[in-house]
């Protein structure tokens, strides 16, 4: 069944409250879905009322106001469901409001944690490497001085972190876009 098995999706319990606030992503688009009781929710700030019958196997009637939707659901795990109704296809992912706010701390400390690589502004020469492999970096902070057009120009970390690798070495020449080395955050 489509539903039933989500013990948490149809829980009315009010002293459960954030059991009963849910974020359904249809189609990639987030919505908040709260329940007040087995017959009334509101769904981005509008109270509605809906009933939904399972006729055959997977095959559903959800009432919300005096609309009524047929839709079969082909497709189930713990959070996505897809669903069919007439010619439409509707990928949705239910989460409770923790869970949303789970997978987004998850998604920044994933995303936060990337090797950056710094590539050479335009031919020259490395004429200093100021830092070596392992090194800590901040922002800004100078790891090695490229000389071109007989100017001095100081290479930065473009973010905090770690020099993972350094690919050049002193009296190195370089083309423009080499990458020289690499931070990890």
């Amino acid at each position: 069944m489509c539903f039933k098995g989500n013990p948490t999706l149809f829980q009315t319990n009010g002293s459960n409250r954030i059991m009963n606030e849910f974020i359904v992503s249809l189609n990639g688009k987030k919505n908040q879905l709260n329940f007040l009781s087995n017959s009334k929710v509101i769904y981005n700030g509008e109270e509605l009322e809906f009933e939904i019958f399972e006729t055959v196997n997977n095959v559903y009637l959800l009432r919300i106001a005096e609309k009524i939707y047929n839709f079969t659901c082909a497709h189930k795990n713990n959070e996505n469901v897809i669903l069919f109704s007439q010619s439409e296809k509707f990928e949705i992912t239910v989460r409770t409001s923790l869970q949303e706010k789970a997978s987004e701390i998850l998604a920044q400390k994933v995303s936060s944690h990337h090797r950056l690589e710094v590539k050479a502004p335009m031919p020259g020469m490395i004429l200093k490497l100021k830092k070596k492999k392992g090194d800590e970096v901040d922002h800004g902070e100078a790891v090695m001085i490229l000389e071109a057009m007989k100017m001095e120009n100081e290479i930065r970390a473009v973010n905090k972190g770690k020099i993972e690798d350094i690919y050049v070495k002193e009296g190195a020449a370089v083309e423009k876009g080499a990458v020289l080395f690499s931070v990890e955050n």
